[in-house]
């Protein structure tokens, strides 16, 4: 609500703003001053421009450099009083041009028509001389009758028609005001009623015309800031109204989206309750099991106890032995043992039927050192598939023990880096 009454505001001032270009102020004034001034200095030194009075360097910097800034096209565009000074420079006579007509900004007033404004401001002085012994009025007549016709298209027509409107309303208030003091004295006493119907008539004719004068002085331009302002509104109330409405449906869905949410927080309390009590029961369930292996183990007879170590003994001896290598040197594994000491690069697989040929490959706890220095593989086919491969691909070798107890290799295992 406060942003349309914002808008509203802006509206009005703006149709303000409007209104108060079609009147007479003393900055339109003095821009119209600066315009003619313009013109006649140009005028002024075009003239001069055979006459001793002028030199060379004048001439050329005055044509090359200020002559296109001083011929302006519009008042708008007009040079300022001390802009024509510096153009002007040390040129008495166009000093003397230029001080006087920028001397009528001091003679402002709203009180002008349109062609008593234009007169005022083509008036120039006559006393001021010439090397043709003419005044300035006489030397630039040509140039005033041109830009008569000039301001007459630069200044608008309606600025004056309230002004115009008024003196022409009071002329014929005081006809009316004479008409009846006629009337009344040839009305006879005998003639009253008809007297005061008259009168009424009279008394309402002035306020008509005052009527059909001040609606014929709305030119265009007032009709169209009035037409602009009630579209302006017009368009400010109806995106106010489709705010509002988008505002009322946006509630509406955040509304419907915190029940959805909080339909859904319940559901996931829910199977969250659930799983904690499936995890209780298989809790429960684990112990339970456990007190049960316990409590057999206790009851057990001495006799099974006796036949396990023979199982495992058979068992054992059937599992085939595993061997652990450091790196390859020469086709020889180096560091051979049987227990994990360090972290080894290679894993040996002795059979028990046959003690003294094993199957080999990389041992799978050394995968990320092979992988950060690869010459740990030497003696090994190997074979880089990616710029930064992040595992092993391998194919086991073969070795053989000799009677000095070194493993020799006899086939070598293939590593593939992927």
């Amino acid at each position: 609500m406060k942003k349309l009454i914002l808008n509203l505001l802006f509206v009005w001032l703006g149709s303000v703003a409007c209104f108060a270009q079609n009147t007479v102020s003393l900055g339109k004034y003095e821009k119209w001053i600066d315009y003619v001034n313009c013109k006649y200095i140009v005028s002024f030194i075009e003239k001069k421009q055979n006459s001793d009075e002028i030199g060379r360097k004048y001439k050329t910097d005055f044509n090359d450099i200020h002559k296109a800034k001083l011929n302006v096209s519009s008042p708008d565009k007009a040079q300022t009083y001390d802009e024509i000074q510096e153009a002007i420079g040390n040129y008495g006579k166009a000093k003397m041009l230029a001080e006087s007509i920028d001397a009528k900004k001091r003679e402002f007033s709203q009180k002008w028509t349109k062609n008593e404004l234009i007169d005022f401001l083509l008036d120039l002085p006559i006393d001021k001389p010439t090397t043709e012994g003419k005044g300035f009025k006489g030397f630039l007549e040509s140039t005033t009758s041109s830009l008569k016709k000039d301001l007459q298209k630069h200044i608008p027509d309606n600025l004056f028609i309230v002004e115009e409107e008024t003196i022409q309303e009071k002329g014929l208030e005081q006809q009316d005001a004479e008409a009846q003091i006629i009337e009344c004295e040839i009305i006879s006493e005998n003639q009253k009623p008809k007297q005061s119907e008259t009168e009424s008539k009279q008394k309402f004719q002035p306020n008509r015309t005052r009527m059909v004068k001040w609606y014929s002085s709305l030119d265009e331009t007032h009709l169209f800031c009035g037409i602009t302002l009630i579209v302006a509104l017009i368009v400010a109330l109806i995106v106010a109204l489709v705010r509002e409405k988008k505002k009322s449906k946006g509630i509406d869905t955040l509304t419907h989206n915190e029940s959805e949410l909080a339909l859904e927080t319940s559901k996931l309390r829910n199977e969250k309750e659930q799983l904690e009590q499936k995890i209780r029961e298989l809790e429960e369930t684990i112990k339970n099991q456990k007190n049960s292996i316990t409590q057999m183990q206790k009851e057990a007879p001495e006799a099974k106890e006796n036949t396990v170590p023979k199982v495992e003994m058979s068992t054992v001896s059937s599992v085939p032995k595993k061997l652990y290598a450091g790196n390859i040197i020469d086709g020889y594994f180096n560091k051979v043992s049987e227990q994990l000491s360090g972290t080894p690069i290679f894993e040996l697989t002795v059979s028990s039927s046959s003690p003294h040929s094993a199957t080999f490959t990389v041992y799978r706890a050394a995968y990320a050192i092979v992988l950060k220095a690869p010459e740990y593989l030497e003696g090994c086919e190997k074979q880089t598939l990616s710029t930064s491969p992040q595992t092993l691909q391998v194919v086991e070798g073969k070795a053989i023990r000799g009677e000095d107890g070194k493993w020799k290799i006899t086939q070598k295992a293939s590593v593939k880096l992927v």
